[in-house]
């Protein structure tokens, strides 16, 4: 099945917490899974200290009752390891695979402000946790000298 990551315009009733300006200026990238039939919504999250992040929300019809995740998908790189997208990512656009698996690619900085550096690819499976909400746990997939590939803990 062809994927396009289509940019969706949430409003306030979503996330009751978020005024509607906030909600009139946040764009997330939503997505059905095609096992569980789950609606998720891909977002940019901005922290207090400007900081960026890749959060998940999921609901069963996708027209409401979304439930976000406690933390966020996707963080930075570790702080101080030079890494490309070590300042913050975002614009997130999720493609699911085959038995619950799924491919969000990214964009990250090297630092906190600033340009965009480059797309990254991070790969996880969507599992339900014992109290019934879905947790997706991503890990960074990068390349090494020789071609071969390693992944890298969010």
């Amino acid at each position: 099945m062809p994927h396009v990551c289509a940019r969706t315009h949430v409003s306030a009733r979503l996330f009751p917490a978020m005024s509607a300006a906030a909600a009139a200026a946040f764009a997330a990238s939503q997505v059905r899974d095609p096992d569980s039939k789950t609606f998720l919504m891909f977002y940019e999250a901005v922290a207090e200290d400007g900081s960026r992040s890749v959060g998940l929300a999921t609901s069963e019809d996708g027209r409401g009752g979304w439930v976000r995740a406690s933390q966020p998908v996707l963080t930075a790189a570790p702080g101080g390891s030079g890494a490309w997208d070590g300042g913050s990512v975002g614009s997130p656009c999720a493609v699911p695979m085959a038995a619950g698996r799924w491919r969000v690619y990214y964009a990250g900085r090297e630092r906190q402000a600033g340009p965009w550096r480059g797309i990254g690819l991070a790969l996880g499976t969507l599992e339900r946790s014992a109290e019934g909400q879905f947790q997706l746990v991503l890990r960074r997939r990068t390349g090494s000298k020789g071609g071969a590939e390693t992944e890298a803990p969010r």
